[in-house]
C-alpha cells in the first residue's frame, strides 16, 4: 500500500517513526516524510521538550502524538485537516492555547485530552460533524470558548446542555464509552420530497428533508445521473422517446450502519409527446385539410407577402 507524504513542523528534536518499527532523530524545523504505516512522533528529551507541533498536509487520517509533557500551543495544530478521524495526545502538557487545534477535521469521537492548563478553546472542536462523543474535556481556567463546538451535529456526549456548560467552564467526564462502538444503533430512513414528474432531458431536485451532514448518503437510479450536495439530489433525466417510469433509491450511511431505502417514484415526460409544434412560414406550406374549418380560416387570410 502506498501513502501520501505528510508535512510537520516540529520545535524541538524529535524521534520519529513512519510506520516500520524503526525511530530516527528529526531536528526542528519543517519535515515532509513518506509514511510506511502508522508515524508515531515522540519527545524524550526532559530538558528541550517539544513545545508545539503543526501539521500542514492535508493527507493524514490518523495522529498518535505519545509524550506532549513540553506542549505549551496548540494552536492550529491540525486546523483544516479534514481527512482526519482518529487523533490522540497521551500523558499531561502545559497547553494553554487550544484555538483551532482540530477545527474542520472528521473525527468520530476524541480521547481523553489533558485541557487543565487551558484558556482559549475557540474553535477547538468547530466542524467536526461525524464527531458523536468526547471522553473528557477540562475548561476550568477557560476565558474564551468562541465557536469551540460548531457544527458538530452528531455530538451526543455531551448533550446540549453539557456542551454549554463545557464552554462556559466545566470538568466534563462521559459516564459511557467513548469508543468507534458507541454510535447510533438506528440511522433514520431518508425522507424524499420532490415532484412526481418531469419533463425528459431535465434536472429535477430531490430535497433529503432530514439531511444530516455527518452521515454520507447514496442515491441509486435505473436512470438518469444523479449527484448529491449538501442534502439536495440533483437527477439529470436522460431523453425518452415514450412516457417512463423511474425509480429513485437513497439510503444513509454512519459508522458503518446502513438506513432503510427511500424510494422516489417519478414519470419522465416524453416531451415531444407533451408538445409538438409546425411553423408554416407561408401560404404555400399550409397542409391541405380538404376544405375544413381550418383549411377555410387559412384562405381567407389571403395572400402573403
Amino acid at each position: 500500500m502506498a501513502y501520501q507524504d505528510i508535512t510537520f513542523e516540529i520545535t524541538q528534536p524529535c524521534m520519529v517513526n513512519l510506520g516500520d518499527g524503526n525511530y530516527q532523530l528529526y531536528n526542528a524545523g519543517e519535515h515532509t516524510v513518506t509514511p510506511l504505516g502508522y508515524v508515531t512522533i515522540e519527545n524524550t528529551d526532559t530538558v528541550n521538550k517539544l513545545e508545539q507541533i503543526d501539521f500542514k498536509s492535508n493527507t493524514i487520517k490518523e495522529l498518535d502524538i505519545q509524550k506532549c509533557e513540553g506542549l505549551i500551543t496548540a494552536d492550529s495544530m491540525c486546523k483544516g485537516l479534514n481527512l482526519l478521524e482518529k487523533f490522540n495526545l497521551q500523558g499531561e502538557n502545559l497547553i494553554t492555547d487550544f484555538t483551532d487545534m482540530l477545527n474542520g477535521c472528521q473525527l468520530r469521537y476524541l480521547p481523553e485530552i489533558y485541557t487543565t492548563n487551558g484558556t482559549k478553546f475557540d474553535g477547538m472542536l468547530k466542524g467536526n460533524s461525524k464527531m458523536y462523543c468526547l471522553n473528557n474535556i477540562d475548561t476550568r481556567n477557560q476565558e474564551s470558548t468562541i465557536g469551540m463546538l460548531d457544527d458538530t451535529p452528531n455530538l451526543v456526549n455531551p448533550t446540549l446542555l453539557e456542551k454549554v456548560q463545557i464552554t462556559s467552564g466545566l470538568d466534563y467526564n462521559n459516564n459511557d464509552i467513548c469508543v468507534p462502538s458507541s454510535t447510533p444503533e438506528i440511522i433514520a430512513t431518508p425522507i424524499l420530497n420532490s415532484e412526481n414528474y418531469a419533463p425528459d432531458d431535465s434536472v429535477i431536485i430531490v430535497d433529503i428533508v432530514n439531511y444530516n451532514s455527518g452521515q454520507e448518503y447514496f442515491a441509486v437510479s435505473n436512470t438518469g445521473d444523479v449527484e448529491i450536495l449538501d442534502g439536495k439530489i440533483y437527477w439529470d433525466l436522460p431523453n425518452v422517446t415514450s412516457d417512463a417510469p423511474v425509480i429513485l433509491s437513497v439510503y444513509a450511511t454512519n459508522f458503518g450502519l446502513v438506513s432503510d431505502t427511500a424510494n422516489w417514484n417519478l414519470d419522465i415526460l416524453d416531451d415531444d409527446y407533451i408538445f409538438s409544434a409546425e411553423i408554416v412560414l407561408d401560404q404555400a406550406q399550409a397542409p391541405a385539410f380538404n376544405n375544413s374549418v381550418l383549411n377555410n380560416i387559412w384562405t381567407d387570410l389571403g395572400p402573403t407577402v
